[in-house]
């Protein structure tokens, strides 16, 4: 060892180079340079060797054969190294560094022993103030733990560990214990590999000794930290160079800064010198910037517990964990200050928490646009979080908001679509309703978002209808939001018809339409959908049949072929008063949509006729506003009848076809719906002349609605109006003749809106049919009829044909038109 000493103070400049006082060059540069010689090498092996015989047996070093001058040739091996070391520093640091990773335990043990003695030593010879960079025996003690961290850093570890954890236990503390936290602070300042062995695990070893530190503390600003804040600075210092472990010791600083006492005050002054620092480093300018913020190095798997911060009531606690991830969501970017939003706004079950919610969109917004939408949309996907909270917390925050800030209510306006899919849930509807409330929707929204969140709405119209765990009031209620949500969305473009669309499907072609005393036919629950289906199987059916030269093979019958009779229906679920309250809710909801919708008067009762044509009519031809000949009824037949069964099925069509009859012209463009019926009622009389009114019940109530819906709609003139009053005189050829009247006067008079005249007063539409001479042509059958039963008819027949023809300046007897002479 004394040569390999003597070889490095001589040859260092030669072997190295020529080295200037303020040489940087590393130990392991040396060491590279130095095992290059084959002199030095051969040499360096001997004494390894050497060491390791030694350091395996004990002899007697004294050559006396007593137990107390026995002992182990480690302690007496590693003091000779040292000294030697000590003797030609710092030229024989690279000799102490290779034997030292040969024997790591014993070396890293005592060079850190002889390196805090030189630490106490220099410390009151400098009055406190020590720079190892000065000291040049403290120099070589940290390049040769420096070279010892790159290989054996678990050892370093240990020793470092065992030292700290040595002088904070030791009670009374003596000076070498006192020394022992300032010395490897200031190693740790200076060497990397230092500073990982002793952050490394840390916080789990000091988290039982926090109560040591105060009884310490004045030891050290006196003796070792003497100016002001020197310690704090460190220990600061040493946090912001942390990396992987950085974490845990904020997570201890933030547990340990809850409560009171001295460990609490200090860990709290810490903390918030560290998040000082941390803001300098983060709002540097670009060219200043670090890359990464080495403390943030890890932080991510340690979020959930500092997000949970935000939650408690502690002060410090919120107030740190608050600055510390409004800091770590600025560095790492929009992503991370989304994920921290949405947390918050699926935990905070108090209103007081919203506070924190509020502030960090302050800090943060300006720096990521959007955050706010991006966290509300990615929570909305998250089937983790809690939905209620979520909700609950939004329409909170939207509801606080200011004049100078949108940032909420943009972003629950651009997620409607996804908060729709919540809506139909029954636990979340009251909540997305009141954010629709207090959120009104985009006006230019795309079709495929404003077709979602209609479909949504009219489930839940639908649903609160079903539902029987709801009160009277709490029905009428929802059903009265989600009315005021749709009305806004038909405001938009394709918006009513989308509603119309919806609305009608549902009432017609599913099971909800059972609750408005409809029956679902599974044969014709959807025209269209059925003949998609079942055309190849009817091209099969009817390409096996044989050709039949008289036409078409149309058979009426009772039952499905192939499948036997029909089954009765099944009950309905409610009675049919409660059938009807729903039927009047629900067309009350359409045609409210229909009168608040369109640039001209009457325009939505014009969408909603057409639609009911386009959804109950299973043919597109033959589907105008004119009534074609008599003799035409028989190829129409088949559609007239699918016609007539869909509006026997289902009531609540005879009530929007009835609001369409008030709100003329509308019903104008159901011509063909009215035509249909009509001749099917012309149809069955036809085939009925010798029986009697009263053994066709349904039938009766079927035209008496159809002759009502035209006399309301102004289809017929006045003495054609009365029919379905006076029905009751009728026998069925009669009633059969009256309808043919009434067809052939409507081939005349072809129902269109140009019949009609607006009244500028009351904005009605009237239609003036003229002098009753004009049509008493198609009144003359009737007009028998009524002579005949001119002992209960005499009031009628004189108000409706005497008084007429007076009216009109005609003369004539007993109601018939006369030519004047």
């Amino acid at each position: 060892l004394d040569c390999l000493g003597k070889l490095s103070t001589k040859w260092s400049s030669k072997i190295c180079g020529k080295q200037g006082p303020n040489s940087t060059q590393l130990l392991h540069e040396k060491m590279s340079a130095w095992l290059g010689c084959s002199a030095a090498r051969v040499l360096l092996d001997l004494a390894a060797d050497c060491l390791a015989k030694l350091m395996d047996s004990k002899v007697d070093t004294k050559m006396e054969n007593t137990v107390d001058y026995m002992m182990s040739d480690t302690e007496s091996c590693v003091a000779a190294l040292l000294e030697t070391s000590v003797k030609h520093t710092p030229h024989f640091d690279w000799v102490v560094a290779h034997i030292g990773s040969c024997f790591p335990h014993t070396v890293t043990h005592r060079v850190l022993s002889v390196g805090l003695k030189d630490y106490i030593t220099a410390s009151k010879e400098g009055e406190g103030e020590v720079s190892l960079t000065k000291v040049p025996r403290l120099l070589s003690v940290v390049n040769i733990l420096s070279h010892l961290a790159t290989t054996h850093q678990t050892d370093l570890q240990t020793a470092v560990h065992s030292m700290l954890s040595s002088s904070l236990t030791t009670t009374p503390p003596s000076p070498t214990h006192t020394a022992t936290v300032p010395f490897l602070l200031s190693l740790s300042t200076l060497s990397p590999g230092v500073r990982r062995a002793l952050t490394s695990d840390l916080a789990p070893l000091l988290t039982p000794l926090l109560d040591r530190i105060p009884v310490l503390y004045p030891s050290w600003t006196s003796l070792y930290f003497p100016s002001p804040n020197a310690l704090l600075s460190n220990i600061t210092q040493l946090l912001l160079s942390t990396d992987r472990e950085g974490p845990h010791l904020l997570l201890l600083l933030l547990q340990a800064g809850a409560g009171q006492g001295d460990v609490a005050s200090s860990a709290r002054t810490i903390m918030n010198n560290l998040l000082a620092d941390i803001f300098t480093q983060v709002h540097n300018l670009p060219k200043h910037r670090t890359e990464e913020v080495a403390i943030f190095s890890g932080l991510s798997s340690h979020l959930p517990t500092i997000q949970k911060m935000l939650l408690v009531e502690d002060s410090f606690q919120l107030s740190a964990a608050t600055q510390l991830l409004s800091l770590y969501c600025l560095h790492k970017g929009r992503s991370v200050s989304a994920q921290l939003l949405k947390f918050l706004l699926g935990s905070c079950a108090k209103e007081q928490q919203l506070v924190v919610v509020v502030q960090l969109v302050g800090q943060l917004e300006q720096f990521h646009t959007n955050m706010v939408g991006e966290a509300v949309s990615t929570g909305l996907r998250d089937k983790k979080i809690d939905v209620k909270i979520f909700l609950s917390n939004l329409a909170k925050l939207s509801q606080l908001e200011s004049g100078s800030c949108h940032s909420w209510v943009r972003a629950v306006t651009s997620c409607q679509a996804q908060l729709v899919e919540h809506l139909v849930r029954p636990d979340m509807t009251a909540l997305v309703l009141d954010l629709f409330r207090l959120v009104p929707s985009a006006t230019n929204m795309r079709v495929n978002t404003l077709h979602k969140i209609c479909h949504g709405f009219v489930q839940v119209i639908l649903n609160t209808i079903t539902s029987t765990n709801l009160t009277m009031e709490a029905s009428a209620a929802r059903i009265s939001s989600c009315e005021k949500i749709l009305f806004q969305l038909c405001q938009q473009h394709c918006g009513l018809q989308v509603t119309l669309r919806f609305l009608l499907d549902s009432c017609l072609n599913s099971p909800y339409c059972v609750w408005l005393g409809g029956v679902q036919d599974t044969e014709e629950s959807s025209v269209r959908q059925k003949q998609a289906v079942s055309l190849l199987k009817d091209n099969h059916k009817f390409g096996v049949m044989p050709v039949q030269p008289l036409g078409s093979s149309t058979v009426f019958h009772a039952g499905t072929i192939g499948a036997g009779a029909r089954g009765s229906p099944p009950q309905h679920p409610v009675s049919e008063d409660q059938a009807e309250i729903n039927r009047r809710t629900v067309a009350g909801v359409i045609m409210r949509l229909c009168e608040g919708t369109g640039e001209q008067q009457g325009e939505g009762a014009k969408q909603l006729a057409l639609m009911m044509v386009e959804i109950i009519s299973p043919d597109i031809m033959y589907n105008g506003l004119p009534w074609p000949e008599e003799e035409f009824m028989k190829v129409t037949i088949e559609r007239d009848l699918s016609i007539t069964r869909l509006l026997t099925r289902h009531p609540i069509t005879w009530t929007l076809l009835s609001m369409l009859a008030q709100a003329r012209p509308a019903l104008c463009y159901c011509s063909v719906l009215v035509r249909a019926v009509v001749a099917v009622s012309i149809s069955h009389w036809a085939s009925h002349v010798t029986s009697r009114l009263s053994d066709h019940p349904a039938q009766v109530h079927i035209t008496r609605r159809v002759l009502e819906l035209m006399a309301v709609g102004q289809f017929l003139p006045p003495q054609l109006a009365l029919v379905p009053q006076i029905m009751h005189i009728f026998d069925p050829f009669q009633l059969h003749c009256v309808l043919i009247d009434i067809w052939n006067f409507m081939k005349i008079t072809v129902p269109g809106p140009s019949l009609f005249q607006v009244s500028e007063g009351s904005g009605d539409a009237t239609r003036d049919f003229g002098p009753y001479k004009n049509y008493h042509g198609f009144c003359e059958r009737l007009r028998v009829v009524v002579v005949k039963n001119i002992d209960t008819m005499a009031v009628i027949f004189k108000r409706y044909f005497v008084d007429a023809l007076k009216e009109s300046g005609e003369n004539g007897q007993n109601g018939h038109a006369e030519p004047i002479v």
